[in-house]
């Protein structure tokens, strides 16, 4: 996966009434191959990316999404 610029995402479908507003973040595992293509040997080796969804209450059909990479010392050497 890449990092992308921040983006309104329509839904293909609107929330509930009672949805709420918040974020959801997920810390995880996204990139799983170092530059020169050679495989991690474990999924847990895997670069990590920061990824964010907003809710908003009054935008039901649409979310915000944003992500980026854990910029650890692995992850910037690879750069």
């Amino acid at each position: 996966p890449a990092e992308l610029p921040p983006a309104v995402v329509a839904l293909p479908v609107a929330l509930p009434s009672d949805f709420p507003s918040g974020t959801y973040y997920r810390n995880g595992h996204a990139k799983f191959y170092a530059d020169d293509g050679t495989p991690c040997i474990h999924p847990f080796d895997a670069d990590g990316m920061i990824v964010a969804v907003t809710f908003d209450a009054h935008r039901k059909n649409e979310v915000l999404f944003r992500n980026k990479y854990v910029e650890t010392e692995g992850y910037l050497d690879d750069l």
